[in-house]
Parts: structure tokens; sequence; C-alpha cells
């Protein structure tokens, strides 16, 4: 097991910049097996450094695997549009995600986020036997927020649960807040969503809001 400070801030593995229009990319590219091992303390406290959050920022077609986080505690203000935040990865693409979990925690955002007990923003990954423990809550009443994914575009995401309570996103789901082009399977919620209004928040136990395309990767 791996014991973290939990007053010290965690950076993230992997990362992405904003420049201007451009994107200065550094993933993770790796294979992380935890052995079902425990990683305790995970701490993050950030306003305006970063834009992607969790134990891992940003993977690319990497392979994340048996992970155990207990106790997580993020806390995000960043003035970024649209950062991503994840209690295990702020950003996944083209990876794999078996058998990680968040046994408890809190993960807590004030800005438009998009917000995931596992994976904040997820594009073109498999998830798979994954689950959620943690209170997720959006003190802006915005943003989008996921059991399992925030926002979630042509993944295949099956046997997830999430149990963590889910509170103030535009879009909120049990599984993932905002879903385009996935296949989502043999996942439940087992968590209490709560929205700000029904008229102005989008809100399904398993999928908050699902489409076929999005314009955008």
């Amino acid at each position: 097991d791996i014991h973290l400070d939990a007053e010290t801030n965690w950076t993230p593995i992997g990362y992405f910049e904003k420049e201007e229009n451009d994107s200065i990319l550094f993933p993770f590219t790796g294979v992380f097996d935890g052995n079902e091992h425990k990683i305790f303390g995970l701490y993050q406290e950030f306003e305006d450094e970063n834009s992607c959050f969790g134990l891992f920022g940003y993977i690319h077609n990497a392979e994340i695997r048996n992970t155990i986080i207990v106790n997580c505690n993020i806390t995000c203000k960043s003035q970024h549009e649209n950062s991503k935040v994840g209690g295990l990865i702020g950003v996944a693409r083209k990876s794999i995600i078996e058998n990680c979990h968040i046994e408890e925690g809190t993960i807590t955002i004030d800005a438009n986020d998009n917000t995931g007990g596992i994976v904040g923003f997820s594009v073109q990954n498999r998830i798979a036997s994954c689950s959620n423990k943690a209170e997720i809550q959006n003190l802006n009443a915005s943003g989008i927020i996921g059991g399992i994914v925030g926002f979630s575009q042509d993944n295949e995401i099956t046997d997830c649960k999430n149990f963590g309570k889910l509170s103030n996103g535009n879009y909120i789901g049990g599984i993932v807040g905002l879903s385009y082009g996935d296949n989502v399977s043999f996942c439940l919620n087992y968590g209490s969503l709560q929205g700000i209004s029904i008229y102005s928040h989008v809100i399904g136990g398993i999928i908050g809001f699902s489409a076929l395309y999005h314009a955008q990767d």
C-alpha cells in the first residue's frame, strides 16, 4: 500500500498545457497495475495551476488496472474553462481502465468542470469493473458530474457501480454525466443524485444526457 501526505498537493501523473489555441501534451502512456493495493490520502487543492486533476492528470494509449484509492480529497477552483477532474484520472483517451475503485472521499469543484468519480473527461476508452464511493459536488451548480465518468465520448463502459452522492451539476448521471456514442452495459447506481432545479439540470440514474454524436472530440 501507499500512504500519501494528506496535506500536500499531489502533482498529477501526465498533464497538458494550453498556450493560446494550442495544447502541449505530456500524457502518461504506460501501464500502471496497482495489484489491488491501496493508495491512501490523495490530496489536491488547485485554482489556476492546471486544467486536469486526479491521481493521473492525462493518459493516452495507457492501461490503468487494479488500483484502489482510499480517502481522496480533491478541491478544484480552477478558472480554466472546462477543467477535467477525476478521482483517478482527469483526462483519458484510447486507454484501458479496469478494476479501479475510489473507496471513499470527496471531490469538490467550483467551476464549469467535467467531473467523474473515476474519469473526468473520457474519449475512446474501455472502462470496466470500476466503482466510486466518493461524494462529488459542484459549489457553482454548473458543469458535468458522473459517478464513473463526467464527459464521455465513444467509450465502452461495463460492469461499473456508483455509490457516491452527486450534486449540483448541469448534467448529472449515476454512471455518466454527458454521453455521446457510448456503449454502457451492466452498470448500477446506488448513490443519490441532487440538482438545484429540474428545469435547469438534466439528471439520470445511469446517464444524465445521451446523444449519438458530438461535434468535437
